[in-house]
């Protein structure tokens, strides 16, 4: 699915493990009695999303690698619930 939206205005969400490291734009990761929502900014805004300070108030920022070999790296959460396709 990542492949398929790559450079195209879609917005991806999954509770797929490691969807957002691996180039999704939102997981849904459930954690005991909650769900934690984790954003991959560079993904979002790529695809010409910008994720609103209510959404990014609840999220985990991560970030994947680059064609560069790294390996993916994850940000703390952000106290920064909408998105707005720009």
């Amino acid at each position: 699915m990542i492949e398929a939206t790559k450079g195209r205005p879609i917005l991806t969400v999954s509770d797929s493990e490691n969807f957002a490291r691996d180039g999704g734009m939102i997981e849904l990761k459930r954690v005991k009695d909650s769900i934690k929502v984790l954003v991959n900014l560079g993904v979002l805004n790529s695809h010409q999303f910008k994720g609103s300070s209510k959404l990014l108030r609840l999220a985990q920022i991560v970030t994947t690698s680059d064609s560069l070999g790294e390996k993916p790296s994850e940000t703390k959460a952000l106290d920064n619930c909408s998105l707005h396709a720009g």
